[in-house]
């Protein structure tokens, strides 16, 4: 094999909840994520140095991207020559989808495959958490609870497929300064997710919303007023329940019916250019 084709899909938050502080300053955390379909395409084909390419002039160049530093580590850690790794981007930046994440979980998934280098889940998202946080999730995808820093990771199966719409504002969001702003004892509602997960497993769609909880829904709103107002306008428009993904700055709501969510994609997609309409998977990549 030379060259790999990956679709690598984005995430939400069903809820984030922040369960404590490591001493070096990494915020632990206790949250329900979930594969969509809306993703980034990824092609990687050997090579005897590093390229990174996008379509997007947003992303960092070189060695900054994820892309470029999972080919890094990959060749540093197997002895391998390198790659060139060409990225449609279509998963927004600095919207809490996870985008970065996963484009870096497709180049590290792509590399193994290309390069027939054996290894398991475990040792692969090892590699994952040297790039990120969501990255180990990003590997397999689906839904899960995923704690700790992003390393404890529980799957959970359901055959249920949810009707998303996802908004982000044109401001992105700055991760460290909303995790630097929280504070604890401002929070006055925290998720249950042991009741999250059994009602996404049995379809109780209002169970569902009582528990889309974030909490850094309220630090983020600082830097980006919008989120609020665009979960009450989605709720307006016919979401059993919306709540911000990540650390922001995108929203997303719960739609029982898909054509009451294509209403709302609609709606919104004349104000906003950021505006998906996509569907819960039960992948991370897709290859």
């Amino acid at each position: 094999m030379h060259e790999i084709y990956i679709k690598a899909n984005a995430k939400i938050n069903w809820s984030l909840d922040v369960v404590g502080k490591r001493e070096d300053g990494y915020h632990l955390l206790d949250m329900v994520l979930n594969s969509v379909e809306l993703a980034d395409e990824i092609y990687i084909e050997k090579s005897n140095a590093i390229e990174v390419s996008t379509d997007s002039g947003e992303l960092p160049d070189f060695q900054n991207n994820i892309a470029y530093r999972a080919v890094k580590l990959f060749s540093q850690r197997y002895k391998t020559s390198g790659a060139k790794v060409v990225i449609k981007k279509r998963i927004p930046i600095q919207a809490g989808l996870g985008g970065g994440s996963a484009d870096g979980a497709a180049v590290l998934e792509g590399l193994y495959r290309l390069y027939g280098v054996e290894a398991t889940l475990e040792q692969k998202r090892e590699q994952g958490l040297i790039l990120g946080a969501d990255v180990p999730f990003m590997l397999t995808g689906g839904l899960a609870r995923v704690g700790g820093i992003g390393e404890n990771i529980k799957t959970f199966q359901t055959e249920y497929i949810y009707n998303i719409v996802i908004i982000k504002p044109p401001k992105g969001s700055p991760t460290a300064e909303i995790f630097n702003n929280y504070r604890k004892d401002a929070i006055i509602k925290r998720p249950d997710n042991d009741k999250l997960i059994y009602a996404l497993q049995t379809g109780a769609v209002r169970r569902i919303s009582e528990q889309m909880i974030n909490v850094l829904q309220g630090v983020t709103k600082k830097f980006v007023p919008e989120t609020d107002f665009l979960c009450a306008e989605l709720v307006d428009a016919g979401a059993q329940g919306a709540v911000m993904t990540g650390s922001g700055s995108a929203v997303f709501g719960l739609f029982e019916d898909m054509d009451t969510a294509k209403k709302t994609y609609e709606r919104f997609k004349e104000r906003f250019i950021d505006v998906f309409i996509t569907k819960t998977c039960t992948q991370g990549l897709i290859l």
